[in-house]
């Protein structure tokens, strides 16, 4: 039977330590190609070099566990041969024909156009972001009879999705001249990623970068942000009518500077576009056109599951769409019920903010990007359920993860018992779903 696949868009934090790899050598004797390659270098398959009337023989040291090589990561496809140059690989000679010549030049285009991660010459650090590997998560998915995937967000250049946000944030206010290099500041209210894309990618481009972050961020995130060159201020966790949000300052800080730019991640829609055209794409592309039954994450500003949900609805709309969210956030109502909050929660949190210990998850307002996400529920995560993941995860599959990338898997756990492992109406096969996940 063909495997189910539930997404989930976990942002998983996860350190992993790989050792070295690479391709040793490449011999080409006219049309026969022989690739030797180090350890933990991922297996090329041999049907797919063989484009264009290629001989190969393909002669691997180790095959390295799928997903995980730092040279491709995402297979069956592969680099056109003379892609190979990119790791540094020699020896591959050229053969004299016109039409072999013409190949060699087509192989390069695709290159620079291959959806392949790493799999070729960026030009920069944002020219990197994207283009991550789905991990399937074993022991959940042994657990629950579905294959749960992971999104590797965490191979992004800042460490988490949040890069693509940046990204396009950024190059949507420079092409509508709202940025200028040695003048502008950009100022965003961020849990700490967003603060993070935006200060690595700022700085190249002349800008200074000013955060809002409420007092719940780990101490370590704002040391890292302080190193990168952002200046930082911290305020308390308080509800959305409070003047003194973390949002609202950031919103305030701008009308008093002309020169200050306010990001906005909650409600500027180029969070939800660089989700719609970027990762829910790949998504699609990775899992052979859309072959899941499911996908599933939690929302801050709710960019990443609206952008998400919105494009793999728009191609297949059986795909099941859902959002896991933490205590002390309104959205699990809101999707369930029409409303915010239930009457009983409404004083607390207007009051107290969201206390939760989860990290850029959980809001107690509809954003403009979450406005814009297609769900069929959502599930309620608890923080024992998150902790008892997170170790759950380091002991069975090494993976460190943080908690909102705990709190997606989860869900996902969640979801996939919900569905069941087997379903009679697509492919009659394991459900796969899918989560997204960062370091």
């Amino acid at each position: 039977m063909t495997p189910k696949l539930i997404l989930i868009f976990a942002i998983l934090f996860i350190f992993i330590s790989i050792s070295s790899a690479g391709i040793t050598s490449v011999v080409q004797d006219g049309k026969r190609i022989t690739i030797n390659y180090s350890p933990m270098t991922m297996l090329f398959f041999q049907e797919q070099l063989t484009k264009n009337g290629m001989k190969t023989s393909i002669l691997p040291y180790c095959k390295a566990l799928y997903g995980w090589s730092p040279l491709i990561c995402n297979l069956p496809t592969v680099p056109s041969c003379d892609g190979i140059r990119l790791y540094g690989a020699t020896g591959i000679g050229e053969d004299d024909d016109e039409d072999s010549k013409q190949k060699q030049l087509q192989q390069q285009q695709q290159i620079k156009s291959s959806s392949l991660f790493h799999c070729r010459v960026a030009d920069d650090l944002m020219d990197s972001v994207g283009q991550t590997p789905l991990i399937k998560i074993q022991s959940l998915s042994d657990a629950t009879g579905c294959t749960i995937l992971g999104k590797a967000e965490f191979m992004n250049p800042g460490g988490s999705p949040k890069d693509r946000v940046a990204k396009s944030i950024i190059l949507d206010a420079e092409k509508r001249g709202l940025l200028k290099p040695g003048v502008s500041t950009i100022v965003e209210a961020t849990a700490g990623s967003t603060g993070i894309s935006l200060v690595t990618f700022a700085k190249k481009r002349g800008y200074n970068v000013e955060l809002y972050i409420p007092d719940n961020v780990s101490k370590e995130k704002i040391e890292l942000l302080e190193m990168l060159g952002a200046k930082t201020n911290i305020v308390p966790i308080v509800g959305m009518n409070n003047a003194n949000h973390f949002m609202h300052c950031a919103y305030q800080r701008c009308l008093v500077d002309e020169n200050a730019f306010y990001a906005n991640q909650f409600d500027n829609l180029s969070n939800f576009n660089a989700h719609f055209y970027g990762t829910a794409k790949e998504i699609w592309e990775q899992t052979s056109g859309g072959h899941i039954d499911a996908f599933i994450c939690g929302a801050g500003t709710g960019g990443t599951i609206a952008g998400i949900s919105n494009y793999l609805k728009s191609r297949n709309n059986l795909i099941e769409t859902w959002l896991i969210d933490p205590p002390g956030s309104g959205l699990y109502n809101l999707v369930q019920n029409g409303v915010i909050f239930d009457v009983r929660d409404r004083l607390v949190v207007d009051k107290f903010g969201p206390r939760s210990f989860y990290e850029g998850v959980g809001v107690n307002r509809k954003t403009e990007n979450f406005n814009k996400a297609v769900l069929n529920g959502a599930f309620k995560g608890s923080e024992m359920e998150g902790v008892e993941m997170a170790h759950h995860l380091l002991k069975q599959d090494g993976l460190f993860l943080g908690g909102s990338s705990a709190l997606n898997c989860v869900g996902a756990v969640k979801l996939a018992r919900k569905l069941g492992p087997v379903d009679f109406t697509t492919n009659n096969g394991w459900k796969k779903i899918i989560y997204n996940y960062q370091l």
